[in-house]
């Protein structure tokens, strides 16, 4: 999936690498698309107005290093995507969808104690 704001996940990856001299978790990559969702609904808003922000997120989607975002009138992710991680050698790497893998998917899993 392309970004918005910074291409790709591979992308923040090797930003984050680079200054922070190790590998961002899922909660780095989470917070990455957070904040790539309110730069997007903020420039589209033109205003720090709660309203407009949230007018903006109803009406509009936004490409995420991590998914796509389309809210619903609830405020959800109604855009269907995600990313699926797997555990491979000790670290979690995306498997699908194919636009944002790292690795191809290990299957049958091996035992825990085998990874």
């Amino acid at each position: 999936m392309k970004s918005d704001v910074f291409g790709s996940a591979n992308r923040v990856t090797e930003l984050h690498e680079t200054n922070h001299h190790t590998e961002p978790n899922c909660h780095t990559i989470s917070g990455v698309a957070t904040g790539e969702v309110l730069q997007s609904a903020l420039a589209k808003a033109g205003s720090l107005e709660t309203g407009k922000i949230r007018e903006v997120l109803l009406k509009s989607q936004c490409h995420t290093s991590l998914l796509a975002v389309k809210c619903d009138d609830t405020g959800a992710n109604s855009s269907g995507s995600g990313a699926l991680i797997q555990i491979q050698k000790g670290k979690p790497v995306v498997v699908y969808p194919e636009e944002l893998r790292q690795a191809e998917p290990v299957y049958p899993k091996p035992p825990w104690g085998n990874q």
